[in-house]
């Protein structure tokens, strides 16, 4: 703001006791508050969409499940991995609070400025009104003043011209100088009253101008405060934003070698190996025929089952001739009933079906 004296100089108003200047100021302060405001909404936000972040790193590194011990390296890599999550996650939501520490301070200069410009604008305008009402008492004493002066005036004439009269009356000479006298006096309490308005309205105007010029420094203090705490806040959140970047690069690098240094198609022929249930794959099958029985399987059989026994023996003794491409005969065996059957008597006991 330059020097409060010289700029001050150039707004004062004696006559109706307002400064000009003051206005201009308040609005400044105003809008800077404002300003301030805006960023520290925005620094909100990004401490909200940081935090968020930060816990949905987190979140998800800690609901991730791994692979059994069998991994090896790739189980390993993981685990790294999830670790180096965890820590990007809790990086980001350390980088919020770095940040909400900045933004409480903005807040707090913000509520101070505002209590501060408030009284500061408060006891100004009371002395300026304080002023005014001065500068009027002033001007209603000159008003008076002038009154009394004029009436003084006209006195003087009334008793130069009843002096002036070729036979005047000592009577009405002495009325009239009598008049003249009150008015004489009139004059002079208007005078005094006079400069005793003009002595406080000088007070009035000295202790305003102390105020302005004390509130004027209040305000650029607290314009030089805020400038300072923006340039130092907006180093501060670049400071936290670079140092989180590095530590995401390093987080991202230490995933991206540990995951380099695994090889997965390795990993997964170890795991066929160790869990195959074979060491060799089984032999196809070769077809072998089936052996005939030397005798029959049954003791006893009925006569139409050993017919079809002694028809298919006889089939399959040809078919197997003719896939040898050879004619040996084969011997037969003769069906023989088991036991005979013959008509009997109902109710007779002594026969015997077993008989051959």
């Amino acid at each position: 703001m330059g020097s409060v004296g010289n700029y001050a100089d150039e707004f004062w108003n004696r006559e109706l006791g307002e400064f000009t200047g003051w206005d201009i100021v308040h609005q400044r302060i105003k809008e800077g508050g404002k300003v301030t405001q805006n960023y520290v909404e925005l620094l909100k936000q990004v401490t909200a969409a940081m935090e968020t972040f930060g816990r949905s790193l987190l979140k998800a590194a800690k609901s991730s499940s791994l692979p059994d011990m069998e991994h090896g390296k790739l189980r390993n890599a993981l685990q790294t991995a999830r670790v180096s999550v965890e820590a990007w996650g809790s990086d980001t939501i350390d980088a919020a609070a770095a940040i909400n520490g900045e933004i409480n301070n903005l807040s707090q200069h913000l509520t101070q400025a505002k209590g501060m410009r408030k009284r500061a604008d408060e006891d100004l305008r009371n002395q300026q009104q304080q002023l005014s009402d001065a500068m009027r008492k002033v001007k209603q004493a000159q008003r008076t003043a002038q009154g009394k002066l004029k009436e003084k005036i006209e006195c003087e004439s009334l008793r130069f011209v009843i002096e002036s009269k070729y036979d005047p009356k000592q009577k009405e000479i002495e009325k009239a100088t009598q008049a003249e006298k009150r008015a004489e006096d009139a004059v002079w309490d208007a005078e005094m009253n006079h400069k005793e308005v003009i002595v406080k309205h000088n007070d009035a105007l000295e202790g305003w101008k102390t105020l302005t010029k004390s509130s004027l420094n209040t305000m650029q203090d607290i314009e030089e405060v805020r400038i300072k705490l923006i340039r130092d806040s907006m180093w501060a959140v670049a400071n936290v934003c670079s140092l989180l970047a590095v530590h995401c690069d390093q987080q991202q690098e230490t995933i991206r070698t540990v995951l380099l240094g695994v090889d997965v198609g390795q990993e997964v022929n170890s795991w066929v190996v160790t869990h195959r249930t074979k060491q060799r794959p089984p032999s196809p099958l070769a077809y072998q025929p089936v052996q005939r029985p030397s005798q029959l399987s049954t003791p006893i059989s009925t006569p139409a089952n050993s017919a079809r026994s002694t028809v298919t023996e006889i089939d399959e003794s040809s078919t197997s001739r003719s896939r040898s491409g050879t004619a040996t005969p084969e011997p037969l065996h003769d069906a023989t009933v088991l036991y005979h059957f013959g008509a009997r008597a109902s109710g007779s006991e002594d026969h015997n079906i077993f008989n051959r």
